[in-house]
């Protein structure tokens, strides 16, 4: 019998190859339900996936641009990566070979179609035989209409995504499964959602003195006053990702998990903005705690934002740092649906981290005099582009710089 663990968080661990270590990802009913139907609307909208489905690139893709992608980004109730390794087999048919760099059994075949810029992984793989049988790389269904996911796997031949800036995005009503899907009883290697092939983005080490939410999980735990070291990643140059932003309060707890990774915006370093951000600890089976900070929660109305609750981020030439004030970030308790409970930060946190060279940030771009100038457009890699069409692009007018999506 495969053995399957219950998470004590929604954070998964590593995972292992180990048949004696099959892992299952436990996620709550209510995850596939109203709020994965809502994931699935919102994703698609936001990333135009209908319309890059319906229309080919304006420019052939080139094999260099997809077997440069290295890293697997992916949801199974979390956000999680992998590392990737992609290698054109067969130039002639497109045929791909797609592999976890760590794990060689988790090996699945692809077609690329650059005319197109499409990447098709083909339903009901066999990847090898565990102790309970053969094991697949397979589809199962996601129905957006009653918001369950289908048993076994779905007719559909193959997992279609679309090459754009830098990723190839698969459609989010795909889940992706490596178990026996006549045997689901028995749980999966993988289950996964809302998979992306993308260039993993450089990586710095900074530190960070996190009081954002430590204090509340610890009784009696004091300020944070010393700094942990964390990785850093600069997607763009308007993006900060900190990679494990919780690891001093997860050894607290003593979970052996990685947590959730921060994402913020800093297109405006006076106020750097924090979405919606999963802690990966649950106070019940249903849901999890996450924080975000007000500048987040006042992007629409920047100037209703208390400016003593502003993080705001400063640059001594390329060394940074982002600034957590006192009662800037809320963390919320979702566990009561009536009456969902908030808790303000009450210490400072801080993040500290070397700045790439290419990554000046929005105040290097060169914007209008001020006053009532032209707007200006730049796509996330700082090039203007006079004519922006579908995408994310940096809208700057009279000295102000803002993300606008265009479709």
């Amino acid at each position: 019998m495969k053995k399957f663990y219950t998470l004590a968080l929604a954070a998964v661990v590593a995972l292992s190859a180990s048949a004696a270590e099959k892992q299952s990802f436990k996620i709550s009913a209510p995850f596939f339900n109203a709020e994965m139907k809502a994931s699935v609307e919102a994703f698609e909208n936001e990333m135009n996936i209908s319309k890059a489905r319906k229309a080919a690139p304006a420019k052939a893709v080139a094999v260099s641009d997809i077997t440069a992608l290295n890293q697997w980004v992916y949801s199974d109730g979390e956000d999680q990566e992998e590392s990737l390794k992609i290698t054109m087999e067969d130039e002639a048919t497109g045929k791909l070979k797609i592999q976890l760099t760590d794990r060689s059994m988790f090996t699945i075949q692809g077609v690329f179609d650059a005319s197109k810029g499409t990447v098709s992984i083909p339903n009901m793989q066999y990847l090898f035989d565990d102790e309970d049988g053969p094991i697949y790389f397979y589809i199962k269904e996601f129905d957006a209409a009653s918001g369950e996911i289908k048993s076994g796997a779905s007719a559909v031949a193959a997992s279609v995504g679309t090459y754009a800036n830098g990723s190839v995005v698969f459609t989010p009503a795909d889940i992706w499964a490596i178990g026996d899907p006549a045997h689901e009883e028995l749980k999966w290697y993988y289950l996964s959602i809302m998979n992306e092939f993308s260039v993993k983005p450089e990586s710095y080490m900074g530190s960070f003195k996190e009081n954002i939410i430590g204090w509340i999980f610890q009784e009696g735990l004091p300020e944070q006053k010393n700094f942990v070291d964390v990785e850093v990643r600069f997607p763009n140059e308007y993006t900060v990702e900190v990679i494990d932003p919780l690891k001093a309060l997860y050894a607290v707890l003593g979970f052996n998990a990685v947590s959730p990774k921060m994402v913020l915006d800093i297109t405006d370093p006076a106020n750097v903005l924090l979405g919606l951000t999963s802690t990966g600890i649950t106070p019940d089976r249903v849901n999890v705690y996450s924080y975000f900070n007000f500048g987040w929660y006042f992007e629409d109305e920047p100037e209703s934002m208390p400016a003593d609750r502003k993080c705001t981020m400063t640059k001594e030439g390329d060394e940074a740092t982002i600034i957590f004030p006192v009662g800037s970030c809320l963390m919320y308790d979702p566990s009561d649906e009536e009456d969902p409970v908030g808790v303000i930060s009450k210490y400072e946190s801080v993040l500290k981290f070397k700045m790439p060279s290419e990554n000046a940030g929005i105040g290097s771009v060169a914007v209008e005099e001020e006053g009532n100038g032209p707007a200006v457009y730049y796509n996330l890699q700082g090039v203007r582009v006079e004519n922006p069409s579908n995408g994310i692009v940096i809208r700057v007018q009279n000295g102000k710089a803002s993300k606008m999506l265009v479709k």
